[in-house]
């Protein structure tokens, strides 16, 4: 396994299983390695992983801790850090945050999010993505009569009406 994936999934197992501590080091480490450079040392994601990508895996691993203020905050970072090539990616961390957003109850701002980044990521062909649409929509569903859930339902009806796969780390939360 790659020094990059083995990061990433490092990031995302101690999130995923509630791993505060562990979850938020393993990020400063990959910050630190990011504003060192290059180096003997530095693990080969540092060279393609941008600034913007760093901070929408922190926001990430932070809905997964049900940390939604330190999401939202990570998740701007990332917005200000990508520029306007990246809606892939954007689309990707911003379904992940109104995730969260619904986690805690809070459906309006979870139908607002998903909403915008199901139209900024209507044409993302990615697995994760429909991972995180699968995730979502599980979570939503029993909200089905709630007036925002029942609006971003019949907006995506391809949400609704169809299989979507869910992620493993769903499983966790």
């Amino acid at each position: 396994m790659s020094w990059r994936r083995f990061s990433l999934a490092k990031r995302a197992f101690f999130a995923a299983t509630g791993n505060k501590a562990r979850a938020y080091s393993a990020l400063e480490k990959s910050f630190e390695f990011y504003e060192r450079g290059e180096g003997d040392d530095h693990p080969p994601y540092v060279d393609w992983v941008s600034k913007g990508e760093l901070h929408g895996q922190a926001a990430g691993c932070a809905v997964l801790l049900g940390d939604t203020t330190r999401a939202q905050h990570e998740f701007d970072a990332a917005k200000n850090s990508y520029g306007t090539e990246s809606y892939r990616s954007m689309s990707l961390h911003m379904l992940r945050l109104a995730y969260g957003y619904a986690q805690s109850g809070e459906i309006e701002h979870a139908c607002s999010l998903a909403t915008n980044a199901l139209d900024i990521g209507q044409d993302v062909k990615s697995f994760r993505f429909d991972e995180v649409k699968g995730d979502l929509i599980y979570l939503l569903k029993p909200n089905i009569a709630n007036r925002y859930v029942r609006h971003l339902m019949e907006k995506y009806r391809s949400l609704a009406d169809s299989s979507l796969p869910r992620s493993r780390l769903a499983a966790y939360g």
